[in-house]
């Protein structure tokens, strides 16, 4: 499991939170969002940005829905710390 300080708190379940436990995702996760990146020919790969979302709420225990509260570089630096489950 891995925890992630926010830098703006978010509301959930109706109370403020700022830091998330990421748990490791699991066979049931790949199956029912898939992976969250998009590998190129060229080694390189592209974030899917819908699927990292749903990944992080999923990881996190999230109500859908909840990383709309989160500004978008914070999502970034999130997805950043997860995809060593992917790559």
């Amino acid at each position: 499991m891995s925890k992630i300080e926010l830098n703006n708190p978010i509301k959930v379940f109706g109370k403020d939170t700022k830091e998330l436990e990421l748990k490791e995702p699991t066979g049931e996760h790949f199956e029912t969002i898939g992976v969250p990146l998009k590998f190129n020919a060229d080694g390189s790969f592209d974030i899917d940005g819908k699927k990292m979302i749903q990944m992080i709420e999923s990881l996190a225990d999230l109500p859908t829905g909840t990383m709309k509260q989160v500004p978008f570089k914070e999502v970034l630096h999130i997805s950043t710390q997860i995809m060593d489950f992917f790559v």
